[in-house]
């Protein structure tokens, strides 16, 4: 797989930044999993 896309229901922009109003912090747990789990394959 070359790209992915998520979509993260009720999150909103800028939801995994944990110093803003928007921080969802199951989305951003969703969304650092899967960016570290990209990480770990391409690097």
């Amino acid at each position: 797989m070359r790209h992915r896309a998520g979509v993260y229901p009720g999150a909103e922009h800028g939801f995994a930044q944990a110093d803003t109003i928007s921080y969802d912090v199951e989305a951003a747990g969703r969304h650092w999993a899967a960016l570290l789990d990209l990480l770990r394959r391409a690097l």
